[in-house]
């Protein structure tokens, strides 16, 4: 009786499916290095199995990637043998691969093995109303822009819409649910009835918390980066539907710097700095500006103004209310027309000036007032963090540990 009292306990599995590269960012992002209890958090990277030659790209940049003895890569089907035997009958597991028909199948396989599926969303943002893109409108722009990537772009978006129904038919769906802001908690008790839903820290809320108390110094010009001229996320995608081609990625550095020099000129006594997006590699600097890495929380707190297209990291700027120029541009328009109408409607909730960028420049740029520009709404700011970005009490949920505790008090 003794011994078995003494007997070491079985770690409990919390395991993710994921399908990037670990950098810094994300390492913090998906809890990584969390420790609680008995609680293991396993993590299989399938990027070397479904996209080997993106895989390639990342792993040659040794100075961008993180190491994590419990980030698995997974290069092979017998590596994924391997890791399923290792697994215990109990454990918990998360889908954040994407809609892929390996990993979907895998998400169902997992749950006749015994492994009870969670949805963790960071929240959502506000959304444009679907009903405005008219299609109409996009095959116009489009004729315009690129007759050949029109017929490109038609095409693969059916075949990703064949694609979302079918993974969203082979997956199964969640029994636990944590949500990161208030509009996502509605929606999860709505879509969900019969499921328990928790509140959680949005990751932006969260490295918020960990920030404000500090002094800001409201110093620098922001811009954060999206690295639209390489996305991951598209170039994952097979085939080029989704891709910039050369000539548009070009362009899009070319628009965005003299932008930027009349945002300087405007602003002659503050730092111009780029936040440079986590994925970027660090000797391919796209234009001659000063990128800084790794820092993209600190630099909005620090910020005077911060620019930006429909990026997450938004959330910050209203968090720490520093005025933001949204950016839209009709090369969007050729990447996805969802990107167009995200960034025209947070610059509405939020009541910030947007800026247009078209084939013959930046619309409007005598008219752009600095006063207007710097003075922020706050009534918008403060409606918009309690909805989108985390609760109307702003209080702090914890994350990564409060999640393992919700798992930890379950019979």
């Amino acid at each position: 009786m003794q011994l078995k009292k003494n007997k070491k306990k079985k770690k409990k599995i919390l395991l993710f499916l994921v399908s990037q590269p670990l950098t810094q960012h994300l390492c913090k992002r998906i809890g990584v290095n969390t420790s609680y209890k008995n609680w293991q958090m396993l993590y299989w990277n399938f990027l070397p199995l479904l996209k080997k030659n993106v895989d390639k790209v990342y792993s040659d940049e040794k100075k961008l990637i993180q190491k994590g003895k419990n980030y698995i890569r997974i290069n092979s089907f017998l590596d994924l043998y391997r890791e399923c035997h290792k697994i215990p009958k109990d454990f918990y597991f998360v889908n954040f691969a994407g809609d892929f028909f390996l990993t979907s199948l895998l998400d169902r396989f997992l749950y006749f093995r015994g492994g009870t599926k969670l949805l963790i969303h960071p929240g959502k943002s506000c959304e444009y109303k679907k009903n405005r893109i008219k299609y109409f409108n996009i095959i116009r722009d489009l004729i315009n822009l690129n007759k050949i990537y029109l017929i490109k772009k038609s095409i693969g978006h059916l075949i990703e819409r064949i694609k979302i129904i079918l993974n969203n038919f082979i997956q199964t769906r969640p029994k636990i649910l944590f949500a990161g802001n208030y509009k996502t908690y509605l929606e999860f008790k709505k879509d969900f009835k019969n499921q328990q839903v928790f509140k959680i820290n949005g990751h932006d809320f969260d490295n918020f918390i960990n920030l404000k108390q500090k002094k800001t110094k409201e110093k620098n010009i922001v811009f954060i980066d999206q690295m639209l001229d390489n996305p991951f996320e598209f170039n994952m995608r097979k085939g080029l539907f989704a891709r910039f081609s050369p000539s548009i990625t070009e362009n899009y550095w070319e628009s965005m710097e003299k932008f930027f020099n009349l945002v300087i000129k405007k602003f002659p006594k503050n730092n111009f700095l780029v936040a440079a997006h986590h994925r970027r590699n660090k000797s391919k600097i796209p234009i001659n500006k000063k990128f800084v890495f790794n820092k993209t929380t600190q630099l909005i707190r620090d910020a005077k103004l911060v620019l930006c297209h429909n990026s997450t990291a938004h959330k910050l700027a209203v968090l720490f209310r520093r005025p933001i120029i949204f950016v839209n541009m009709d090369l969007f328009k050729l990447k996805s027309y969802e990107v167009v109408e995200e960034t025209n409607e947070l610059s509405k909730e939020l009541g910030t000036y947007t800026v247009k960028i078209n084939k013959n420049g930046i619309q409007n740029k005598e008219n752009i007032d600095l006063k207007k520009i710097l003075k922020i709404n706050k009534k918008k700011y403060e409606k918009f963090q309690s909805n989108f970005i985390c609760f109307p009490n702003y209080k702090n949920y914890g994350l990564w540990k409060t999640i393992l505790q919700q798992l930890d008090s379950r019979k």
